[in-house]
């Protein structure tokens, strides 16, 4: 099993290898596997445990000036 840390909805942690018969806190969940994800150079991703379920986000790594800078004007 692998122990998911959650904050609000976003994993902090993850931890493999995980007895079943380990009782989660609060702010843990238990899981039998992640999602398998690919990644394009250059991207990161973001997992979250939402109803029951583990979803992800795609970004960029690369801070993009321009777009950014469209955004604060």
């Amino acid at each position: 099993m692998i122990l998911l840390k959650i904050k609000n909805e976003k994993v902090i942690g993850a931890y493999l290898d995980i007895s079943p018969d380990y009782k989660p806190k609060e702010n843990e969940v238990l899981v039998e596997k992640l999602p398998q994800i690919s990644l394009k150079e250059n991207e990161k991703v973001y997992l979250y445990y939402r109803n029951g379920k583990i979803e992800y986000k795609k970004e960029s790594k690369i801070w993009n000036y321009q777009q950014q800078f469209i955004i604060k004007c």
